[in-house]
């Protein structure tokens, strides 16, 4: 099998969510066919609606810090698939993505001649597959593995792990996990296991309270982030924080994080409470490792400035969108051009009423993929703001129609980020740099 015909392998599965079936079966029956990859490394579950993907980041810097070989499990990807599955901040080589993919569906076509796997794994469901397989024959130390989507029913729900971590919880594939925030909270709560501790992060009252009584159902101590932790901001450079922290066990002073945003204090906070639950099952996670963890760590596509004058950020709900305008009005000054796409099945216009205010011009595009929406959709959901609208059939369009002056900003899909870089990476995105440079 070549790479290429892995990667023809998975979109042949269709695309991630709308080929996805919430349930463990098939996982596990085709974990079991491998040997069980899963129960060979200790691990943090890390699920919630915004932030797991950033706090994952920063618990796997803090690890490969204090010395352990870590790996990293994260969705979705950008570019490559193969950025999901990294050991020590190094993603998966495409020789052995290519072996274990070999080996993985020589796996699935053997259940599936014998009757063991009832049905075809998805793609999240191989990609996990792949990933444990990985992780088990480095072999890593630690696995920071990131929830796909909701939590009881996601394929990395099948591991027990050292922590969890719910990061927050908000609105977000509702077509999936329910329409309310108690519903939302419960398939979250559903990677809490019993005598396992976990760190939830901020969400409101009626989740929180969700989440307390499928905690003690399952009998997991929890500790709150807005409870056992208080920061104090101290200031920030270019949109990257530095702050002091209080916990109930101990005080970290003037702490920085790489990544950018507010928000990411919390983010930290919530990393730092699930190192020290950690420290209590016996992981050596000196303070040094911590500091050193929360500066180096960072995530493409979030508020990820990819060159002087462009930022990418995958905000893709209102929450995260909160998130972005906050950072947009405290750190990007001048006129802002969006480039906003998005995917039909989110709530587009909680997102652009978030955002298209602040905006001096909105240009729209779409995300190439069969859950994009289409450009002129998106402006009827949000015809108040039809003087700001500019319409682009692609990335690369809509970049290259953009007046040189002031700052872009593309938002409202991690899949729109991904074209944004794949494009910047193409010979044509340089020929039109140097054209502006030129002018």
């Amino acid at each position: 099998m070549t790479y290429a015909e892995t990667l023809d392998y998975l979109n042949k599965l269709g695309t991630e969510i709308a080929s996805m079936k919430l349930g463990l079966a098939r996982v596990v029956s085709l974990l079991d066919l491998l040997g069980g990859p899963h129960r060979a490394f200790p691990c943090v579950l890390v699920g919630g609606t915004n932030g797991k993907g950033s706090v994952a980041a920063l618990l796997a810097d803090i690890f490969r810090a204090a010395g352990y070989r870590t790996g990293l499990y994260t969705s979705p990807h950008l570019v490559r698939p193969e950025e999901r599955i990294a050991v020590d901040g190094t993603e998966i080589s495409r020789e052995d993505w290519t072996l274990l993919f070999d080996l993985t569906l020589r796996s699935i076509e053997q259940g599936l001649a014998d009757g063991t796997l009832p049905h075809r794994p998805t793609y999240f469901e191989t990609m996990t597959a792949l990933a444990f397989q990985y992780f088990a024959t480095r072999p890593v130390e630690m696995a920071i593995l990131e929830v796909g989507l909701g939590g009881r029913l996601d394929a990395t729900n099948v591991v027990r792990p050292e922590v969890s971590v719910i990061t927050s919880v908000s609105y977000d594939h509702q077509q999936y996990l329910g329409n309310t925030l108690e519903e939302i909270a419960f398939e979250k709560a559903g990677i809490l296991k019993p005598g396992i501790p976990a760190v939830v992060g901020p969400c409101a009252s009626a989740a929180r309270e969700t989440i307390r009584s499928r905690a003690r159902d399952a009998g997991s101590p929890v500790v709150w982030t807005e409870d056992g932790a208080t920061a104090e901001v101290l200031g920030s450079d270019e949109g990257r924080y530095r702050f002091d922290l209080r916990t109930q066990k101990r005080r970290y002073g003037d702490l920085k994080v790489r990544l950018a945003g507010r928000h990411q204090v919390l983010n930290a906070a919530t990393a730092l409470l699930a190192c020290e639950l950690l420290a209590e099952r016996s992981w050596d996670l000196p303070e040094p490792a911590l500091r050193r963890g929360l500066a180096e760590a960072f995530l493409p596509g979030r508020l990820e400035a990819v060159r002087p004058g462009l930022t990418l950020d995958g905000a893709h709900n209102e929450e995260a969108a909160r998130a972005l305008e906050a950072f947009w009005r405290d750190h990007l000054p001048g006129p802002v051009h969006l480039v906003f796409g998005a995917m039909r099945d989110k709530d587009i216009p909680a997102l652009g009423r978030v955002l298209f205010p602040r905006a001096q011009s909105v240009t729209l595009t779409r995300v190439h993929s069969p859950r994009g929406e289409e450009p002129e959709r998106i402006a009827a959901l949000l015809p108040e703001f039809a003087p700001k609208y500019a319409f682009a059939a692609t990335v690369g369009e809509a970049l290259a129609q953009l007046p040189p002056e002031g700052t872009t900003l593309v938002a409202g899909s991690f899949y729109l980020v991904g074209e944004v870089k794949e494009w910047l990476a193409s010979p044509q995105a340089h020929s039109q740099r140097e054209q502006r440079l030129g002018a």
